[in-house]
């Protein structure tokens, strides 16, 4: 999401299992100290103070916590001020972080990206499968390492690609747009 002014928001509906403090991390650029608000059933729960990172291709990932009750409920992010960009955000067990998304631009290289569903891969690691998330972060697809993936099957959208290990480790997550 770029181009962002105070006021913009994004809102999701999400299904909390348990009731629980959840780690909430956010990848974002911005050109002067901004602010983010993340606000769980019209209730502030958190306000993120937002860097300079001089530059709005310049990413770090900012991370928090939220308290979430068990439930089914309305999250809506909202810009407490514009001067930024967000990459992604995510809420539970992060793993997406700076060190991940630096090896992922050295060791797996998909391409067309954007594409039809019909994916080429190089790397230059040992990669044993590849797992497949939707936007909303469910696991939708294990696949067996390949050097051509077919996702062909998928609807139009985007999706992360995260590369394994044989021991089941996270080598490398890659953001896949299919297009048809």
């Amino acid at each position: 999401m770029g181009y962002i002014d105070a006021g913009d928001w994004l809102e999701y509906k999400i299904q909390v299992d348990h009731t629980s403090d959840y780690a909430i991390a956010f990848r974002l650029a911005s050109t002067k100290i901004s602010s983010l608000q993340v606000l769980i059933d019209d209730e502030i729960e958190l306000t993120q103070s937002i860097t300079n990172t001089n530059g709005w291709q310049n990413w770090k990932t900012l991370s928090s916590s939220i308290h979430l009750p068990s439930g089914t409920h309305k999250i809506r992010l909202k810009a407490g001020s514009d001067g930024f960009n967000m990459n992604w955000f995510k809420i539970g067990n992060v793993t997406s972080n700076e060190t991940e998304i630096q090896n992922a631009k050295q060791g797996v290289k998909l391409f067309p990206n954007p594409g039809d569903g019909i994916f080429q891969i190089q790397c230059n690691q040992e990669i044993s499968a590849f797992l497949v998330f939707n936007l909303v972060g469910s696991q939708i697809a294990r696949l067996e390492f390949s050097n051509t993936i077919d996702l062909s099957h998928l609807k139009a959208g985007i999706y992360f690609l995260k590369a394994l290990s044989s021991q089941g480790d996270v080598l490398s997550t890659k953001k896949l747009i299919i297009r048809h």
